[in-house]
């Protein structure tokens, strides 16, 4: 295995993991930290300049550009602003020919959640409050129960796990 290709590998890697860490702090909080999107988008930029190099400066006027757009939403209170951050930083992971498909596997996986949240919310309206009663499993069921909370109240769904299910479905659908 040559250095490039470990190079590659650690760099996909821990973009993987800053997504992943972004889910979680968006599933627990409904905040997108941006030292996550700007590790995100430095990860994704060397990515670039080590796989295709010739295409840094549309990739990056790309990303630019559905910021731009997606602050539209976001200023109409229909994104949260670590959503189109994130998003922005997401679309240099993919080459600038398949950010398309990109943009459409997130909005599918969105309106997934989205509409399971919904039916989550109809759902839990009637049922009775999650007891906590095992120790060990306490920090899990006060998860459950905040969250219970947060569907019950409509607060936002936390689109970062659309943002990472998309990029891993487009991934999963081009490695296959």
């Amino acid at each position: 295995m040559s250095l490039l290709s470990i190079v590659h590998a650690g760099l996909w890697t821990a973009s993987v993991g800053m997504l992943i860490a972004a889910c979680i702090t968006d599933l627990r909080h409904r905040i997108i930290p941006n030292r996550l999107v700007l590790s995100l988008s430095a990860a994704a930029i060397l990515l670039i300049l080590l796989v295709r190099p010739a295409t840094l400066w549309l990739s990056l006027a790309i990303a630019f550009a559905s910021f731009c757009a997606l602050w539209v939403l976001v200023m109409r209170d229909l994104l949260g602003g670590g959503d189109a951050k994130l998003i922005a930083a997401v679309t240099l992971l993919v080459a600038p020919d398949r950010i398309g498909a990109l943009l459409a596997a997130i909005a599918l996986a969105g309106g997934l959640l989205s509409l399971s949240y919904l039916a989550g919310y109809h759902l839990l309206r009637r049922l009775p409050p999650i007891p906590l009663q095992a120790a060990g499993a306490r920090h899990r069921l006060r998860f459950l129960q905040d969250e219970r909370g947060r569907i019950a109240s409509r607060e936002p769904v936390p689109y970062a796990l659309a943002i990472a299910g998309g990029l891993f479905a487009l991934v999963i659908s081009e490695v296959a």
